[in-house]
């Protein structure tokens, strides 16, 4: 296993507590996140998928170019909506109950 490989595992979990915290910080100041947990937890999802696909992707992967393929896509965006976002909704208004 080369190095970039073995901080793959610390590196995605960083990023998952981060999403967490960010979400459950304006989960103190917008009470639509908490009253609404599945639906925002799928929108926060998607907007992780986004951000992680459009910025961080292309920037990790310079100078070489991002290709992206349609099934690749969708089951990515399917996983990011449903196993990323929606359990960091429902454990914030758990916590926050």
């Amino acid at each position: 296993m080369s190095e970039d490989q073995s901080c793959g595992a610390p590196q995605r979990l960083s990023q998952s507590s981060s999403a967490a915290a960010i979400f459950y910080i304006a989960s103190r100041y917008i009470a639509f996140l908490t009253r609404h947990a599945v639906v925002s937890g799928i929108l926060y999802g998607l907007c992780i998928y986004i951000m992680m696909t459009f910025a961080v992707l292309p920037l990790s992967a310079f100078p070489h170019k991002v290709t992206f393929v349609p099934f690749v896509v969708a089951a990515n965006l399917v996983v990011h909506m449903f196993l990323v976002g929606l359990p960091i909704s429902l454990a914030t208004r758990r916590a926050r109950a």
